[in-house]
This record gives structure tokens, C-alpha cells and sequence, in this order.
């Protein structure tokens, strides 16, 4: 028997349960966003029964056994995530980037030093504005941004496409300014593989790495777009860069993505090694 000066235990059980808006159609589930999201939390608790009533009940026992007081209580989550960015897709989080503006910049550089190009040098710049959904956050898990710039990629895919239709693209580079509320490792988060790989195939499958710089600045700041070849990083003719200034952007909350493509290397280039043309062969034999 308890002595009545002493708290009685008390026996709790907890179900949670989440539901959302999503449908099934053909065994797939449809993309909704988390905001519809409901959930209710069920709790049947037992309470101890008032010290007066806390004596062994006739033939003895648990007090609890004879005077249970049982509690059924109902909540309705109405939100898990105020960022509507996050959606529920399959039962996991996925996060849709929101497209703030696009900036496209064509540079076609004919003469330098005195030295015409035959053809030009043109510099094509394709760049995306998102709001930063960590701004002001410190998240550790930044796999929503990854998974994420795979649907940015294809955006600037289409951007991209028109702009080099007829142009012969032999390097590369990307980019990433971070406004003043996030992180550097937000813009590198973008700028993965994953990322990558849409704009590859689009070029044509090139091999080599992708140059990239990535910085956390405020609106209006230059950045160097360091650029190499798409066949082989070792192709010294095509080590470059792309100088960008992009007034009242980045935003405190917003990142700026950016992807550069050029159709030739330096003009007066001249320092040796391995030429564009030898790249490309290499690849061609590699892959027959």
C-alpha cells in the first residue's frame, strides 16, 4: 500500500497521428503542400485520485485500481513548417525553390591586346534568384537544398537552351552569392552534382569538373566566375573567368545561382599544353 503523502503514478498513452491531403492516383502519390498537413495527438491519462480518497479500497490494493479518473483529450496540428517551400511527397520532405528572377547576360568579345578573335569570344551567364529558405536559420541537415537545385537546374536548362542554340560551348563554370541572412554552405548545397548533371546534358556529356566560387555578400557585389575546359580541366587555353555585378541582388534572404559557358578559350592564348581539339579526341577514343 502507498502511503497517501505520496504522489501516485500516472499511466499515459499517446498516439499520433498525420494525415495529409495527398491522393493516390495510378500508386503514386501526388505532391501536396505540408501546410495542409493535419495531425491530432490522442492522450488517455490515468490520475491518482484525491488524498482523501487515496486509502486501500476494502480487501486492499492500488488505490488507482479502485478510483481510475481517465482524461481523452484531442489537438489538431494545423501547421508543421510555416515555410511553404516544404511539401509532403511520399513521405518525405521535399523542398521546391522559389524562382525570384532571372538574369541572362550575353558577352561576344571579338578583340583584346590588339588580337582579333576568329572566331569571337562569347561569354553566356544564366542566373537564378531564389529565396533562401535557411536565411536567418541554422539548419544542419541541408539535403532539401540539394534535392531542390535539381528542379532549378532544369529551369536554367530552359533559360539556357535558346542561348547556345549553334554555338560550340568548350567551357564552363558556376557560381553562387549568398545574401547577408544566409550561409556560404547554402550556395554550395546548389551547386552539388546533382545540380550539375542537367546542365552536362545539355552541353553534350562533357567529363571534367566544374570550377565554382561561392561567397556570402551583399546586393551589388562582382564575383569571378572561374571557368575550364568541359573535356579536361588541364586545357590551360581555356582557364578564365567571368566578372558579374548584379545590382539589388542578392536580397538578405536570397541566393543567386549562377552558371557560365564560353565557346572558345582566351584569345591570344598561348602558354601550351594539351588544346581543346586533343581533349575533345581523347574523349571520343575513351568512349568508342
Amino acid at each position: 500500500m502507498r502511503s497517501p503523502g505520496r504522489s501516485a503514478p500516472v499511466a499515459m498513452r499517446s498516439l499520433i497521428r498525420l494525415t495529409t491531403s495527398s491522393t493516390r492516383s495510378r500508386g503514386a502519390m501526388r505532391r501536396s503542400p505540408i501546410d495542409d498537413v493535419s495531425g491530432f495527438l490522442f492522450a488517455s491519462i490515468r490520475l491518482p485520485p484525491p488524498l482523501s480518497a487515496a486509502r486501500p479500497p476494502p480487501g486492499g490494493g492500488d488505490p488507482l485500481r479502485k478510483f481510475p479518473v481517465t482524461i481523452l483529450f484531442a489537438c489538431q496540428i494545423d501547421r508543421l513548417q510555416d515555410n511553404p517551400s516544404y511539401y509532403a511527397w511520399n513521405g518525405a520532405i521535399h523542398m521546391d525553390l522559389v524562382v525570384r528572377r532571372d538574369i541572362i547576360q550575353r558577352d561576344d568579345l571579338h578583340v583584346i591586346a590588339g588580337r582579333a578573335g576568329d572566331p569571337p569570344l562569347t561569354r553566356i551567364s544564366v542566373v537564378s534568384v531564389v529565396e533562401n529558405p535557411f536565411a536567418g536559420q541554422q539548419v544542419d541537415d541541408l539535403s532539401p537544398l540539394v534535392d531542390g537545385s535539381v528542379g532549378l537546374a532544369h529551369h536554367m536548362v530552359e533559360i539556357a537552351t535558346g542561348l547556345c542554340r549553334g554555338l560550340d560551348i568548350q567551357s564552363y563554370g558556376k557560381a553562387g552569392l549568398v545574401g547577408l541572412a544566409g550561409e556560404q554552405e547554402h550556395a554550395n548545397a546548389l551547386l552539388t552534382t546533382a545540380f550539375a548533371n542537367p546542365l552536362r546534358d545539355m552541353i553534350g556529356d562533357p567529363v571534367a569538373w566544374i570550377s565554382s566560387v561561392t561567397k556570402v555578400a551583399p546586393a551589388g557585389t562582382l564575383i569571378d566566375v572561374p571557368v575550364n575546359n568541359i573535356h579536361d580541366i588541364y586545357v590551360r587555353s581555356h582557364y578564365d573567368a567571368v566578372s558579374l555585378c548584379f545590382p539589388g541582388t542578392p536580397m538578405p534572404d536570397e541566393i543567386a545561382v549562377i552558371f557560365c559557358m564560353l565557346t572558345r578559350g582566351r584569345i591570344g592564348a598561348r602558354v601550351g599544353g594539351l588544346t581543346h581539339e586533343e581533349a575533345r579526341s581523347r574523349r571520343k577514343a575513351a568512349s568508342a
